[in-house]
């Protein structure tokens, strides 16, 4: 199999694959598209399955064109966003058409953080952008950056990077603002002042925070999770791979509370366990965390957290 994916591997590949469970003629989806290695492995696991690929980043849809090239009508790219699934597959399946296998990737991609002019690293310096879809008129982490209040940062950086410090590193981006425009090596610089080295990166979670807050990511994953029951046929499977606490937490609620009735339920009161129906099964492997040869390989691998549910026969 030739490799059509750049620079690694995907983090945790053949285990989401064999979540997956590849079988027979399906449709799956791959919510999140990116450099295409788990659309690849999928189409390449059985000559019959059909992947519709959805990413609404405009660099996936350059890759996308070398896939349908290859697999012509097995494959199908949407240049969109996820939580539109369910529009996106009226448009694509017959009514009575229903999906075996979700796949979402909630990781940012290296190709993602190593593009100089996207504003998601914090070593390579550029303008703070940080929108996934960067041609959209939405706001920009520079923006964010360049005209929030004060306290309203802090709840950025406290809620969507539960960054303790929040408060002293807040108080320093208003003052430094005031000379000039911040980029992504100067807030780095500024967060380092505040916080002592430790074996985490200190920039990490200011910029986490300042990602998932541009590009709405925990609400996006809510309502997309609301829909896949809809979506999946009778034993089909969801199979999510997150990447830092905040977003593992929904997921981990969703399977928790729509497999057995809990407190945390996010699907639409038609949809949900409160009927007393356990919607999704759920059972080991799931969840699994990466190897430990996978961590020592990949670093970006380690907070990674894979989880399944299999939809029930009601």
């Amino acid at each position: 199999m030739s490799n059509l994916f750049f620079y690694h591997e995907p983090v945790m590949l053949k285990e989401a694959i064999k979540m997956l469970a590849i079988d027979g003629d399906g449709v799956y989806i791959d919510g999140t598209f990116g450099n295409g290695g788990h659309t690849q492995v999928i189409l390449e696991s059985n000559p019959h399955a059909t992947v519709i690929a959805i990413d609404k980043d405009p660099m996936a849809v350059r890759k996308s064109s070398i896939f349908k090239h290859i697999y012509q009508e097995r494959f199908t790219f949407i240049n969109d966003c996820f939580s539109n699934m369910d529009c996106i597959l009226k448009n694509f399946l017959s009514a009575n058409v229903k999906v075996k296998g979700i796949f979402l990737d909630l990781g940012i991609s290296s190709v993602q953080i190593e593009s100089p002019d996207r504003g998601f690293s914090f070593n390579i310096k550029s303008k703070l952008d940080m929108r996934m879809d960067n041609t959209n008129h939405n706001i920009s982490a520079d923006e964010v950056i360049k005209n929030s209040k004060e306290k309203d940062l802090q709840d950025i950086f406290s809620r969507f990077g539960e960054e303790k410090l929040s408060k002293k590193i807040v108080k320093k981006i208003i003052f430094e603002r005031k000379s000039g425009d911040i980029n992504t090596v100067k807030l780095s610089r500024i967060i380092d002042s505040i916080k002592s080295k430790t074996s985490k990166q200190p920039s990490t979670k200011i910029f986490q925070a300042l990602r998932i807050y541009v590009n709405s990511e925990l609400d996006v994953l809510c309502k997309v999770l609301r829909k896949v029951n809809s979506i999946l046929e009778k034993k089909g499977r969801v199979v999510v791979l997150s990447f830092h606490s905040l977003e593992d937490r929904i997921v981990k609620n969703f399977f928790s509370d729509n497999s057995v009735k809990g407190s945390h339920a996010i699907l639409n009161e038609s949809e949900s366990a409160s009927k007393n129906k356990a919607i999704f099964q759920t059972s080991p492997p799931s969840p699994m965390a990466p190897t430990i040869n996978e961590q020592a390989e990949n670093p970006r691998s380690r907070s990674a957290v894979l989880r399944m549910g299999i939809k029930r026969s009601l």
